[in-house]
């Protein structure tokens, strides 16, 4: 699960957003991406099954008008987009062309300090952190693909 922590709707000062890429087999060394959730809301999963190939890091049409070509690009890096509503609220969705690759961190990389603060409900006002010990669990079942 990948999260990321967007300024909130006028009416609150926090959110958090968060990504699940489900993969056919974790211990290949390079994994079929079978399916993504992509959160709309605190509790809420976009739930996409079938990743078309611009939605992938790399891909590219090349060519005059009427003769385009497509370039395949990754198979395992998704371009995705955080946007936020008229109305101030924000979801996560595909993007449409390569941006700047962010660095993963694990849970267990943080430091003891910052997975403290992350479990910490009281830090976030009315936003729940969706990879914290309390609620990763019930995140993942939210966004699991049936």
């Amino acid at each position: 699960m990948l999260g990321t922590f967007p300024k909130g709707s006028p009416s609150r000062r926090h959110d958090w957003k968060s990504i699940v890429v489900w993969i056919d087999n974790p211990a290949l060394e390079i994994p079929k991406i079978v399916g993504v959730s992509l959160s709309k809301t605190d509790s809420e999963y976009d739930k996409k099954l079938k990743i078309y190939s611009d939605s992938f890091v790399g891909f590219r049409v090349e060519g005059p008008r009427y003769h385009r070509t497509e370039i395949l690009g990754s198979n395992t890096s998704l371009r995705i987009k955080h946007e936020t509503k008229s109305y101030g609220s924000s979801y996560l969705r595909f993007a449409g062309w390569d941006d700047a690759y962010q660095d993963l961190i694990m849970w267990e990389q943080l430091t003891d300090a910052a997975r403290g603060a992350l479990n910490d409900d009281d830090n976030f006002g009315k936003a729940e952190v969706p990879f914290s010990d309390e609620h990763y669990e019930d995140h993942l079942e939210n966004a699991y693909l049936n």
